[in-house]
């Protein structure tokens, strides 16, 4: 646990320098009476322990991280079924909105109440290269709507405000929060912990590559035609499907 905790710190204060902080306005013990109650009864003791020992820092941490949006593979499995025909549209839709030339990987924040960050965006734009592959151009992490820094990104797609909201509404309608445009579209269902729930959806010339994937990687499941389950560990918690069957 210490060891673990440690290296929570660490992303706790790199994430500090980004400007999130933990919300000085929030009660810490009274929430952490609220987290312990869905911890597993053998991690409560552990858990107590690590909490009452811990500086103002290790605590935040400790609470922060209890308090990561959660998600599983039959949440993920059941948005789908829900709303399989516009997701299967989505790619196309998607597409429309971005020159040939570039890829675009895009997620919506939620605003967070432990820290205190606004509502933001995350954005990264790739060139397509002639070799076939891609170079990152430009990129922002909670990029705040209306920032200068953010304007500056949308230039480079050609987009107005009106766009980024048509892309908001188009993930919002699917019940998911980002979308990249690659030759496998990732489509980004729910954060869970520091790892994501996502959609794969592929065409023709990557199912070899998409066969490989579900036969001898961890992270891909399909789930039928050319669509599959994906799951992108953090830097704490599983690397692969942590729920695969």
């Amino acid at each position: 646990m210490k060891k673990i905790l440690l290296l929570l710190v660490n992303i706790f204060i790199l994430n500090s320098i980004n400007a999130q902080e933990f919300n000085k306005n929030i009660d810490k013990d009274s929430l952490f009476q609220v987290i312990i109650k869905d911890v597993h009864p053998d991690k409560v003791q552990e858990l107590k322990t690590a909490y009452s020992e811990g500086n103002e820092i290790s605590k935040e941490f400790l609470l922060m991280m209890y308090s990561l949006p959660k998600s599983s593979k039959s949440e993920l499995i059941g948005n789908l079924e829900k709303n399989e025909q516009k997701l299967v549209s989505l790619p196309s839709r998607f597409s429309h909105l971005i020159s040939d030339s570039l890829i675009v990987s895009i997620e919506f924040v939620l605003e967070s109440h432990i820290l205190t960050m606004p509502a933001a965006i995350d954005l990264k734009i790739y060139k397509k290269t002639t070799d076939g592959k891609s170079k990152l151009i430009s990129k922002g992490r909670n990029l705040e709507y209306g920032s200068d820094s953010l304007n500056e990104k949308l230039k480079i797609l050609n987009w107005k405000n009106s766009t980024l909201l048509k892309v908001k509404t188009m993930l919002e309608e699917v019940n998911c929060i980002s979308i990249e445009n690659s030759e496998i579209t990732i489509i980004g269902f729910a954060r869970s912990g520091l790892g994501q729930y996502s959609y794969a959806l592929y065409k023709e010339k990557s199912e070899e590559y998409m066969k490989r994937e579900f036969e001898q990687g961890c992270n891909y499941i399909h789930f039928k035609d050319n669509i599959a389950l994906n799951y992108k560990g953090g830097a704490i918690g599983p690397i692969c499907f942590p729920d695969p069957k």
